[in-house]
């Protein structure tokens, strides 16, 4: 264990490094802009697949949570109230996710699929075809701001760390990923835990809203569609197992920066466009085959001696 981490200390490491040495023309705002947008999401999704819960309406829900603050903000709500209710809002959401995950003997994939298109329908005929914009926050650009945010960021990594390596909780929702239909078959009661898991994440990725709100000045039921196929990426990067059970906040840390000082290589090239997708699906494929690799590894049946039978 010692050893990974210590790996893992050294590509964070690196990886901050030559982000911030490629950098050193650009401006730092925009490096953290993108680095919290992915950080907070990732911890949200990092939590959900410990679980085992592949959420494919996590950029949804984002997106709605855009769209309900800048409805509100137009209503000439304050920011403060206008984040709660928006944050109460997607912690309902994600209440109904994980307990639709919990009760029901379905695929995740399939059931936050489904999440996916309601949530994009409801926010489409909340705000239409169209986005608004908010001009009051255009302007909203200082290095401070978003100085403090990715300290914010850092201690998030840091305590959710902490949680799922020295707390029962974080210890429970690794095993749940790893013995799910061994549990449910059992009758060990999964929900409490999977609820509260949905809960957390639900508030990362409120605050995922509201950054991507001040980034674009404005909320849309699609605004937030880009990060779906990232976060994965992020994910899958940052070794953290698709079908659950393994991965920390570490791992996180290592697949944003990945992300980032990918998506700025290419656009330095001018082949984002071309090139971001095949890399984005190379990764998840590649991903998918080291961890089946891995399971036919641990899951070879071993050969145990012959103890021989003692003659009478």
């Amino acid at each position: 264990m010692r050893d990974k981490k210590g790996w893992q200390y050294a590509i964070i490491f690196l990886l901050s490094a030559v982000l911030f040495l490629t950098n050193q023309n650009a401006s730092l705002v925009s490096l953290y802009r993108q680095l919290s947008i992915l950080g907070f999401l990732g911890l949200g999704m990092l939590l959900e697949l410990l679980c085992g819960d592949l959420d494919l309406s996590f950029a949804a829900q984002i997106s709605a949570g855009t769209a309900v603050l800048a409805l509100l903000l137009n209503q000439g709500c304050s920011l403060l109230v206008s984040c709660l209710i928006m944050a109460v809002l997607l912690i309902g959401i994600g209440l109904l996710k994980g307990f639709a995950v919990a009760k029901l003997n379905i695929s995740p994939i399939i059931i936050t699929m489904a999440f996916q298109l309601i949530i994009k329908g409801l926010s489409a005929l909340l705000i239409g075809d169209h986005y608004i914009v908010l001009a009051k926050y255009i302007s909203i650009n200082r290095s401070k701001l978003w100085a403090w945010i990715m300290v914010l960021l850092i201690a998030c990594i840091i305590l959710i760390q902490l949680f799922l390596k020295n707390t029962y909780l974080g210890r429970y929702c690794c095993l749940i990923g790893e013995n799910k239909s061994i549990m449910s078959e059992n009758g060990i009661d999964t929900m409490p835990v999977i609820l509260l898991v949905h809960v957390i994440a639900s508030v990362l990725f409120s605050i995922t809203s509201l950054l991507l709100l001040l980034i674009t000045s404005s909320g849309g039921y699609s605004i937030g569609d880009n990060y779906l196929f990232e976060g994965i990426v992020l994910c899958c990067i940052g070794g953290i197992g698709l079908q659950g059970g393994y991965g920390d906040a570490f791992g996180v840390t290592i697949g944003m920066l990945s992300v980032v000082l990918v998506r700025q290589m290419l656009t330095r090239f001018g082949r984002l466009n071309r090139y971001e997708f095949v890399l984005q699906g190379a990764a998840i494929l590649l991903s998918l085959l080291i961890h089946w690799l891995q399971k036919k590894n641990n899951t070879e049946p071993k050969i145990l001696p012959v103890q021989p039978k003692r003659l009478p």
